[in-house]
């Protein structure tokens, strides 16, 4: 079965939703020293204006932009991949540290699997060490995701343990972004989800094991009120499943994400990649107990047109 990436997004939301993920007075102990440096080239790459920089595509200047990430030595590093996604460059390196994945674009380092992490403390970490742990880390590597414009709110809308047997227990953790509605209460009710993300995994010792953000230039250029209702929307989504035979749903069996500030660049292979923002109802149908089966549809909020189909295979 393939899941598209924003498909698998919707899904983490769905399994669980937590409340608010900003940072309280809790402090860390201090033998929880986590080896933090931010998510920055040395060099700047005008990720925030949106402009590719010619340096981001440069193979030294994306080890550099590890180097900085993860302080490993960028000679002990090779380079085993380069893909072109979506308008850019996607570069994969491995080295003696982990895996790193460069978006050459933005510049930033995208996702991260550290082999050599240490341990923040000589013994197992308590959950509340374990979330501020993990939400430290997220600030530093993505201080962007907290330091949005006004209109904004942070929720942690995942916190996961997973028990791997005699590889032991780790818990992911989830941020997204979410703007308020015109007249909102800023309640969860009222918020609509954002394009930007960031996802950290903790073992039970304090050791970082991977990292994995989605970013987006911190711009609004949407307008968040939508035309359509949810139930006009659902119509619409219902008619495409038709067309990919997805026939006969059950109210029980249709899922609903709500609004999400969508970015089309994230669409499925197929359907247009123009980098346009839109205000989108986003769908997806459950068949049978745990298993999604009918994909994910993104409905535009404001004409109706179907902006992306996610098919699950």
């Amino acid at each position: 079965m393939k899941l598209t990436i924003p498909f698998f997004l919707t899904l983490l939301l769905i399994i669980c939703t937590w409340g608010s993920g900003c940072f309280s007075p809790y402090q860390i102990p201090s033998d929880i020293r986590p080896p933090f440096t931010d998510n920055a080239p040395a060099n700047p790459l005008l990720a925030e204006t949106g402009i590719p920089s010619v340096l981001a595509r440069d193979w030294q200047q994306a080890e550099m932009a590890v180097y900085h990430f993860a302080k490993s030595d960028p000679g002990s590093l090779s380079l085993k991949t380069v893909e072109y996604i979506r308008g850019g460059h996607i570069l994969t390196f491995s080295g003696d540290d982990g895996v790193f994945v460069v978006n050459a674009t933005s510049g930033r380092v995208q996702f991260a699997r550290f082999n050599n992490s240490k341990p923040s403390a000589n013994r197992v970490i308590s959950r509340q060490e374990s979330r501020h742990l993990a939400e430290s880390f997220a600030r530093e590597k993505f201080p962007q995701l907290w330091e949005g414009s006004p209109g904004h709110s942070l929720n942690l809308t995942l916190e996961e343990t997973q028990n791997h047997g005699s590889m032991g227990t780790d818990t992911q953790y989830i941020w997204r972004d979410r703007w308020y509605s015109p007249g909102a209460d800023a309640t969860r009710n009222d918020t609509i989800t954002g394009a930007r993300m960031v996802r950290v995994t903790v073992d039970k010792w304090g050791k970082i094991l991977m990292y994995s953000e989605e970013f987006q230039p911190d711009t609004l250029l949407v307008n968040l009120t939508p035309v359509l209702t949810e139930e006009q929307a659902w119509r619409i989504a219902e008619s495409e499943y038709e067309k990919h035979g997805v026939t006969g749903i059950l109210p029980s069996e249709k899922l609903s994400s709500g609004l999400w500030v969508y970015d089309d660049s994230a669409n499925d292979i197929g359907w247009p990649q123009n980098g346009k923002q839109y205000l989108a109802w986003v769908f997806s149908v459950r068949h049978q107990g745990t298993w999604l089966m009918g994909g994910q549809i993104f409905i535009d909020a404001h004409d109706g047109h179907v902006i992306n189909y996610g098919e699950i295979l």
